[in-house]
């Protein structure tokens, strides 16, 4: 018994002689001797680092950044160290084991710190610079500054060493005082002049020019995006970009074969303005559309001398061509009126608007006989008597006009007495009676088997067309139950019986009986029906008769088939064009009835090719095109025409608005492209007479210059 107890008391005590702690490591340590550190570290035992925590790691931090530890193992030394620090310093346990040795916690600390900050800086790595910095910033590492200074330096090397222009940028913006920075500026510079040199985007050399424009042969960049903009702009047809090539390269060695390209393609579009002419003329004097060009502007100067008898000819001669936006604003130019009558085919008095866009009248002599005091707003007619296809006023069947006087509406005559007093809020002429509201809140629902229908009336004055009043706050109910159509044929009684289907005809319906009625009343009777008509006298028929059966061109006046109409519909004809639409697209016909514009058209409008051109679509685009199927202007988001949408002319001949779709802006230009009025609404504009009015109710004055 004696002896196995004496066998323990020798196990006990040699455990106790082989076990080591953090003080003999330190003590170890600090005479430099790696191995014998290691071994007495790894005989450590785990109560050991259970009671000494922050002892262990700090013996374990300094030996990982012993001299002959590898490299990673001292990084991972001094993470150790930071990541404990705290501990270690307040640590008790930590301050006694220094107690006795010739070393300190500072002497430990310091090893740590500089054998690990020894090795990176040997290494000269810019990734580990930047992962020990977060460590130092953290131990509040005292050699910092020593380590930034190098971590510059090595981003310094790297920058100019490489070919890397994010590389340099980086530098340049996170060093902006270091001595360093004009070299790597130089070598930024020579990268990005390399790169222009070789870049085949614009905004690559645009860029070098405006950063560098002082640098050695920097035309060779000049000119390398001079070309590469030529080969880009000219191989389109963009007129806008080719005239800012010009602007930009007035020295080009090509500008005459420039030019003569650029005319080509103006030319075509060019409206016959004098204004246009005479800018083309001076942009391009030496191209060969020169003589035609010079032809054009004698023409166009006919109408510089602003004579209202002249413009009443020429309109009655040749129609709203491509002459009559120009026709307008030269009179404006000249007598400060702008005509704003629709259609003058039989007016008696020319409606005007002034600058401040008041409206007057004058006769077709140019004499004013009613001054523009009312405003140029219109009101909506009912049908004019014998000429369901006039809407203007004072024409040979009506010698009256619905004008605002101070907001309010009424009715005067051709002499400017007053017919209908100006108290109103609204009127409208139906047959041979004036319906006057003073309160269009004033309404009512017209009740049919004691329910109410969804229809609203108004309360009306009701005049004859000599002033006299009828009925006082009489019910009428507005809509198309009693009103009588635009184009409806009224006989002398104010009854409707028929609907006109070309200026010349109307078709009548009654006892189970097609008529034809002639304009002056005369009824034919017919075993067809059509509402297509093309010309005054020709129509579009289905007829089944004989040998004649299907679609025909048939002349009202002869009552002969002309030829088999292959479209499925035919609209009037107008300017020597109408239009037709093949099931699927639109495309026009000529006089002769012959296809000259293919159908390819997404969407057109009715009324055609007023003052020579009409809006169309294809794809996404919308644009103008001329009477031979030129496209005449550049693409637009949107087009809005007025006459087109109806088939009447409500507004003066030739103006459209563009929709700017992305930005909520318009444009009112006319059939020129003359701009008169530029500006951004939520909503559509209305074109008032001379101006146009946003969504905000702001007025814009349309801009009349020829200059």
């Amino acid at each position: 018994m004696k002896r196995i107890l004496a066998i323990v008391v020798s196990l006990v005590v040699l455990q106790a002689a082989v076990a080591q702690s953090p003080k003999a490591v330190i003590k170890s340590i600090a005479t430099g001797d790696v191995l014998k550190s290691i071994e007495k570290f790894e005989k450590i035992g785990d109560k050991t680092i259970e009671k000494m925590p922050e002892a262990c790691c700090l013996a374990e931090a300094a030996l990982l950044c012993m001299e002959g530890q590898a490299g990673a193992d001292k990084i991972r030394g001094y993470e150790l160290f930071v990541s404990n620090i705290d501990g270690i310093k307040c640590s008790e346990e930590v301050q006694k084991i220094f107690k006795g040795l010739d070393v300190t916690l500072g002497d430990i600390i310091l090893h740590i710190e500089n054998g690990s900050c020894d090795y990176v800086i040997s290494l000269d790595d810019e990734r580990t610079y930047v992962i020990y910095l977060e460590l130092a910033n953290r131990g509040d590492h005292p050699r910092r500054a020593e380590l930034e200074r190098c971590l510059e330096r090595r981003r310094y090397l790297n920058a100019i060493g490489g070919r890397s222009i994010d590389e340099c940028n980086y530098f340049l913006v996170i060093y902006p005082e270091s001595e360093y920075r004009t070299y790597v500026a130089s070598h930024l510079a020579m990268l990005r002049y390399e790169e222009a040199l070789a870049a085949t985007e614009e905004g690559v050399m645009e860029s070098f020019l405006a950063d560098y424009p002082d640098y050695p042969n920097v035309d060779k960049v000049a000119n390398r995006l001079m070309q590469y903009r030529y080969n880009r702009i000219f191989s389109t047809d963009s007129l806008k970009d080719m005239k800012w090539f010009v602007e930009q390269y007035p020295n080009h060695n090509d500008m005459e074969a420039i030019k003569q390209t650029m005319a080509d393609i103006e030319f075509p579009m060019l409206q016959s303005t004098c204004e246009d002419l005479e800018a083309f003329i001076a942009y391009y004097p030496y191209v060969t559309q020169i003589p035609q060009a010079r032809l054009k502007l004698q023409r166009a100067m006919v109408i510089e001398r602003g004579s209202i008898a002249d413009f009443v000819a020429y309109v009655k001669a040749y129609g709203y061509d491509s002459f009559y936006p120009a026709m307008l604003r030269y009179i404006y130019a000249h007598t400060g009126r702008y005509i704003i009558t629709p259609d003058i085919a039989d007016v008696t008095l020319l409606h005007f608007a002034t600058e401040d866009g008041l409206a007057g009248y004058m006769d077709l002599a140019g004499n004013v006989v009613i001054e523009a005091k009312y405003g140029a707003e219109r009101a909506e007619y009912g049908p004019a008597l014998y000429n369901n296809f006039m809407l203007s006023e004072f024409t040979t069947y009506r010698n009256v006009a619905v004008v605002t006087l101070d907001g309010r509406w009424g009715v005067i005559d051709s002499e400017g007495h007053t017919v209908v007093p100006h108290n109103y809020q609204m009127i409208t002429i139906y047959d041979r009676e004036i319906y006057a509201v003073a309160d269009t809140s004033n309404s009512y629902f017209e009740a049919y088997a004691e329910e109410m229908c969804g229809d609203a009336g108004f309360y009306c004055d009701v005049y004859d067309f000599e002033g006299n009043l009828h009925h006082k706050n009489k019910g009428v109910y507005f809509g198309d139950a009693m009103q009588i159509g635009y184009r409806d044929f009224v006989d002398s009684a104010g009854k409707s019986v028929g609907v006109f289907i070309t200026p010349k005809y109307a078709m009548g319906y009654r006892n189970n009986q097609n008529y034809l009625i002639s304009s002056d009343g005369e009824e034919i009777a017919v075993d067809w029906f059509t509402a297509e008509g093309v010309t005054d006298n020709i129509v579009v028929i289905n007829l089944n008769e004989n040998s004649m059966s299907g679609r025909y061109f048939v002349d009202l006046d002869s009552f002969q088939a002309i030829k088999r109409c292959p479209w499925v519909r035919v609209y009037p004809m107008r300017m020597g064009r109408a239009m037709v639409y093949d099931g699927q697209k639109y495309g026009f016909i000529d006089e002769n009835l012959e296809l000259v514009i293919p159908c390819k058209y997404d969407i057109a409008y009715a009324r055609c090719f007023d003052c020579g051109v009409i809006p169309v679509s294809e794809g996404d685009g919308y644009f103008f095109i001329n009477t031979d199927g030129e496209v005449v202007s550049q693409a637009y988001d949107h087009i809005i025409d007025f006459q087109g949408y109806s088939g009447f002319s409500f507004n003066i001949p030739g103006i459209f608005i563009l929709k700017n779709e992305c930005e909520d802006s318009y444009k009112i230009i006319d059939a020129s492209a003359h701009v008169l009025a530029e500006f951004e609404s939520h909503s559509q504009p209305t074109i008032v007479g001379n101006y146009a009015i946003d969504s905000e109710g702001n007025r814009y004055m349309f801009n009349l210059d020829i200059d």
